[in-house]
């Protein structure tokens, strides 16, 4: 063997057994990979050795979780994912809970009556029944004073009519002056596919009203 040759096998083990390290490294690969075979610096590389340890290096990186590209319909949901990457999917039951969102407006104009915007622009992929929670809290100077809301819901989303529940209006009245008081509602509203809906509360009275704040369940229906 001449020098050129035994230099040149020295650094391609090298470089295969750094290559190797990589691949066992413990954040690349979960997995324990064990290279069949090690080379010592200076001596040379047997070709069939080296075949067996790239030949394990692919069966260990053929055997790991491909990227997950498969997507499910709507109205389905993912049920398991594959190894070649795709998904097996599976109908939502009717009534099974889809999306939850939930925000807070805490810019209430003072004195605010009417429709107050509170989460925006949901665009549900299924026929589906919305149940909107909404809870606000003010304070006045005046005793008596009362406030009231109901849930309500606008679409399409930023421009549309404003569908007000049917839920009881509550009256709660301030007990002292600068006494914080709260009031809350709920209601169900129906909402469909591909429809933009925005859920918020509609006011009728109204004083110092410091935040009001929504939770929207969304279920197929």
């Amino acid at each position: 063997m001449n020098v050129l040759e035994t230099v040149i096998r020295s650094r391609v083990a090298r470089c295969f057994a750094l290559a190797s390290l990589v691949l066992a490294a413990p954040a690349a690969w979960p997995q324990a990979f064990s290279v069949p075979n090690t080379f010592a610096a200076g001596t040379p590389a047997v070709a069939a050795d080296m075949n067996t340890n790239f030949s394990a290096a692919a069966t260990a990186i053929n055997s790991k979780q491909k990227l997950v590209t498969g997507n499910c319909p709507p109205g389905q949901a993912v049920q398991s994912v594959l190894a070649t990457g795709g998904v097996t999917c599976e109908a939502v039951p009717i009534g099974g809970l889809m999306n939850v969102l939930s925000d807070n407006n805490g810019a209430v104009p003072l004195n605010a009556t009417g429709y107050v915007n509170i989460v925006s622009n949901f665009v549900p992929a299924f026929n589906g029944t919305a149940m909107v929670m909404t809870r606000c809290s003010g304070t006045s100077t005046t005793v008596g004073d009362v406030f009231a809301h109901r849930v309500a819901i606008r679409s399409p989303a930023t421009t549309g009519t404003v569908t007000i529940g049917t839920q009881f209006y509550h009256f709660p009245a301030v007990p002292a002056a600068n006494i914080t008081i709260m009031n809350t509602n709920n209601d169900t509203f129906p909402i469909n596919a591909g429809v933009s809906y925005d859920f918020g509360v509609n006011i009728i009275d109204s004083f110092n009203v410091d935040i009001c704040s929504a939770v929207v369940m969304v279920f197929r229906r």
